[in-house]
């Protein structure tokens, strides 16, 4: 609110009376000595013409203690940024004249038809010593001061009162005696008893003003004026009845409750003769800012000035006002994160976001950074999550040349190519920094092959995980180019184009060509649309598979480097092309599915050297940093001149992230396992299957093709209102649930199973549970899924044989699938034994009061153990994860006063970096205790959700070290 209402200032300037004195306020002058200096000022508003803008006037009159003289006027104009309500007059249609007389210069403003010469504040300022002013010796430069008025609109006002009584309301007969000369917004207020009627309010925060426009000053008259002011009273709806007087200049307003000695009055939002707005916007910014908590150097100086400031406030004036408004809500500005931000979600781990600005205090005091996702769904409100600094892994640093906000990845959880997000950044003394960006996922975690036949159709032939690259890789060198950077050099690790094709069974050969899938354009990941492909990546089998060279003979050479240094044409241009061709030692290359690389740019260094391969171990290739592959080949020879590198620019298909290749077939019929790709006479014997997803009611999901051997990739879950989704089944019936790791030997249907969300059963009484079974019987439970020799075995028992859980049927229990934060909680209570009938939760906006989750959260809030994952929201149906689940366990023991055996050895995780800053003790506390352990490999995989049967482990030994 604080900073809105430094808008309000500039609002405020655009309603003043016509030509008068103005007092108004300039900085301290710039330099000592000697030079002419600035006495006083006053502005000039000369009444437009009747007739369009062009030819509208204002001017500016700057008195000097000494004559003036200007060496150059348009040079003297060039070292001022003057501004029209916040826009550069000289960038506008306006015309400019600058002219001294005696100890007088006059700024001239003339539009020129196009813009008008609007109300609104009016600044001159130095963009560094003025030197084209000087005194009339023509050597001493003046001693200027920025001056800072503004342009009133020339609206008059005349108020015929007649006081209020008991029995009889006040009225006022308000007569419009001039119309506006400017064009832009007026402001005007209806006062009582010398007070604003309107409150000053994030509504009416105008000095509690009424507003209306005067954009066709040229033809409005002050009938209109009346008539629009009479409007704005009415519709404040403030106690006042305003009526027009038809085709006049004149309307009434009267009060709707008699008040005794009641005097009204409407005025224009006059700045010099009335402090009344002034006085209350710099109490509520004060206020404001000063609420903020915490400190910052640029606030504390605000706050002495306005110390200073209140100890002679009677001596100050409209413009000492603005000036200290200013000065307090620019002292609680964030940083601010550049508009329209685009960042990528890359395998470093970190999301960069540039910063417009980022003020090193603010920097510095940053307390917490919330991120909501946005959907394009208006009634569907995603969950706000709030990290502290180091949860969120947050760092400042530079790109370049720009300052970046760089944060972890991890928080930006999104499966979409590309999503919105809403940022906030709460720092102490600094009002809050937020913004929309849009983070875009380039991940591809796998790469495709895929034939394209004849009609277009399209046969996926063989997809192969990172693993399966790597498994044939090979090391290379390649050189690439473009006209922004020039000559690249990688030196790669990944598997030849050549043997990639020969392993997926597809014979590439004359007349066929190749088409680039990249993830930089398309929608999905795996999308068969066209932009999918990279828009340079189609090549024929001989553009491709032709000779094409890396270049050693660059690094070390001197000739090449001048030529570099010395080119005219680009950086790509024939200049570096024959140079290049002239080098020797070229190696012939063959195209390669990048997965590791290193890259250097090549400038005009002499002793440049190749990328040492030896470094390659200790970087995070492009499999890790983007998430995706990188499509390399080399450079070839110009077809008119053997010994000139061709023109064709090749770093823009290395640059964007690949996820696949189409080769383009004519000839090719299917892939059944008869044939093979077309005319090539080779092929792949694989077969393809399609597997459909059936709702049930639900959302669509969209149908798979998968080969023969292959699993098929589980998709997200579908939604559908007033139910919970609850597996995916092999048969209409819902009673055999399909195990997404099985290979595919045919085509089927999955089928959606959902459960009322009315009835959302939890731990207790778990979906698919049969109605009237007891969960309290203490009937020994008999889990088909849950083998008697499994680990979970003996704590799926234990829990369930007290009625703590049952099982998601009759039958299963399913001990591997998630459990959200809500089913969490209320296995807490139960085995707390807590009596939550009545309980209601009002703390969480997503925590319905007739959910079956609601008193449990309730009684978990009133007892200290769960804060929610922000201040409104608990995420009830998340799925908890590991870290969360310690710290609820610990949360619980401290509110039951059990002290925990601390008897293991203090684990040192390797991944305990990633423990979130509030889990680490809970986590510490639970290892120790033995009630959770790592994942292997010495990690304790914090950020994972937790499934059923770890949950049942820690509890039951936790009830176990309790005596229960």
């Amino acid at each position: 609110k604080a900073i809105s209402l430094i808008l309000a200032v500039a609002m405020i300037f655009t309603a003043m009376l016509g030509c008068m004195t103005i007092t108004s306020s300039a900085t301290e002058g710039r330099a000592g000595g000697e030079g002419p200096k600035i006495t006083g000022f006053y502005f000039e508003n000369v009444e437009g013409p009747q007739e369009g803008e062009a030819g509208q006037t204002i001017k500016l009159h700057i008195q000097f203690d000494q004559n003036i003289k200007i060496l150059d006027e348009s040079k003297a104009l060039d070292e001022f940024d003057i501004r029209i309500a916040g826009g550069d007059v000289t960038s506008t249609a306006r015309d400019i004249a600058l002219k001294a007389d005696g100890k007088n210069i006059t700024l001239e403003m003339v539009s020129n038809g196009s813009v008008a010469i609007y109300g609104g504040t009016l600044s001159v300022a130095a963009k560094a010593d003025i030197t084209q002013i000087t005194a009339e010796d023509g050597a001493t430069p003046v001693e200027w001061t920025d001056l800072i008025t503004y342009i009133p609109i020339g609206i008059q006002l005349n108020n015929d009162v007649q006081a209020g009584t008991a029995e009889k309301a006040a009225t006022t007969k308000v007569t419009v005696t001039h119309k506006a000369n400017m064009r832009g917004m007026y402001h005007f207020q209806l006062m009582s008893n010398g007070e604003p009627v309107l409150p000053i309010t994030s509504d009416y925060y105008y000095a509690g003003a009424m507003t209306s426009h005067a954009h066709n000053f040229t033809t409005i008259t002050t009938a209109a004026i009346a008539s629009a002011m009479a409007g704005q009273i009415n519709n404040a709806n403030a106690g006042y009845t305003a009526v027009y007087d038809e085709n006049q200049d004149t309307f009434t307003v009267t009060a709707d409750t008699p008040k005794e000695g009641e005097i009204i009055t409407v005025q224009m939002l006059e700045a010099n003769d009335d402090l009344r707005d002034q006085k209350a916007l710099l109490a509520e910014t004060y206020d404001s800012v000063t609420a903020l908590g915490g400190t910052n150097s640029a606030r504390d100086e605000a706050v002495e000035a306005y110390e200073d400031f209140m100890a002679d406030a009677d001596a100050k004036g409209q413009m000492d006002y603005a000036s200290l408004i200013s000065q307090l809500n620019t002292s609680v500005e964030p940083g601010k994160i550049a508009e329209d931000e685009e960042c990528v979600l890359d395998g470093t781990g970190t999301v960069s976001i540039s910063l417009e600005s980022a003020p090193e205090e603010w920097q510095k005091a940053i307390t917490s950074v919330s991120i909501q996702e946005i959907t394009e769904n208006e009634d569907e409100t995603m969950p706000v999550h709030s990290y502290s600094p180091e949860e969120a892994g947050l760092e400042f640093g530079t790109s370049w040349g720009s300052s970046v906000l760089n944060l972890n990845s991890a928080i930006f959880n999104s499966e979409n190519k590309r999503t919105a997000f809403n940022i906030t950044l709460k720092a102490e003394g600094y009002v809050d920094s937020s913004a929309e960006i849009s983070v875009i996922n380039y991940s591809a975690e796998s790469f495709q092959i895929r034939i394209v036949g004849k009609d277009g159709k399209v046969y996926p032939i063989k997809t192969y995980s990172k693993e399966e690259i790597e498994a044939m890789a090979t090391t290379g060198r390649y050189q690439t180019a473009c006209g922004m950077a020039g000559v690249r050099t990688f030196y790669a690790e990944g598997v030849l184009l050549t043997d990639l094709l020969k392993d997926a069974g597809v014979d590439f050969g004359p007349g066929m060509s190749i088409q680039l899938r990249t993830n930089d354009m398309a929608t999905e990941n795996d999308s068969t649309t066209e932009d999918a492909y990279y828009s340079r990546g189609l090549w024929t089998y001989e553009q491709l598979m032709g000779d094409r060279y890396y270049f050693p003979g660059i690094f070390g050479n001197e000739d090449f480097a001048n030529a570099v240094e010395n080119q005219t044409d680009g950086r790509w241009g024939e200049t570096v092309r024959k140079a290049l061709g002239a080098t020797e030692g070229k190696v012939k290359v063959t195209p390669m599915i990048c997965s590791d690389y290193i890259e250097t740019i090549y400038t005009n260094d002499p002793t440049a050297e190749e990328p040492d391969q030896n470094d390659l171990d200790a970087l995070n290739g492009i499999n890790s940093e983007e998430r995706a592959f990188r499509f390399l080949y080399g450079l070839a020879m110009d077809s008119e001149n053997p010994n000139m590198v061709s023109g064709e620019t090749t770093t823009w298909s290395a640059t964007y992230g690949a996820f696949g290749i189409d080769i383009i077939d004519e000839n090719y019929a299917g892939n059944t396992g008869s044939g093979g790709s077309g005319s090539s006479g080779g092929g792949s014997a694989v077969t393809n299957y399609t597997v459909t997803f059936d709702s049930n009611g639900g959302s669509s999901v969209t149908k798979q093709t998968v080969a023969s051997g292959k699993t098929v990739s589980e998709p997200a879950d579908p939604t559908r209102e007033g139910y919970v989704f609850d597996g995916w089944y092999i048969d209409k019936e819902l009673t055999d649930a399909y195990d997404f790791g099985d290979k595919v030997t045919k085509s089927f249907t999955l089928y959606a199973k959902w459960t009322e969300e009315g009835t959302e059963p939890d731990p207790g009484e778990e979906p698919g549970e049969e109605p009237g079974t007891d969960p309290g019987t203490g009937d020994t439970p008999n889990f088909s899924d849950v083998p008697a020799d499994s680990w979970y075995a003996e704590y799926v028992t234990y829990l369930a044989e007290r009625g703590i859980v049952n099982g998601k049927t009759a039958t299963t229990f399913e001990p591997d699938s998630r459990i959200t934060r809500a089913e969490f909680i209320k296995i807490i209570a139960e085995v707390a034994g807590a009596d939550v009938t009545g309980q209601t939760s009002s703390k969480f906006s997503d925590v319905a009061s007739g959910s079956w989750y609601a008193p449990y959260v309730a009684w978990g809030v009133e007892n200290g153990l769960i804060n929610g994952v922000n201040d409104t929201q608990f995420d009830p149906n998340g799925n908890i994860t590991r870290q969360d689940m310690a710290t609820l366990i610990s949360r619980y023991a401290g509110f039951a006063e059990f002290e925990l055996p601390q008897t293991e050895e203090p684990a040192a995780f390797s991944d305990a970096s990633d423990i979130a800053s509030y889990a680490q003790d809970a986590v510490s506390q639970m290892q120790r205790a033995g009630i959770i352990n790592g994942r292997g490999d010495n990690t304790f995989a914090p950020q994972d959700n937790a499934t059923r049967a770890e949950a049942c482990k820690m509890l039951t030994i936790l009830m176990q070290q309790m005596g229960r």
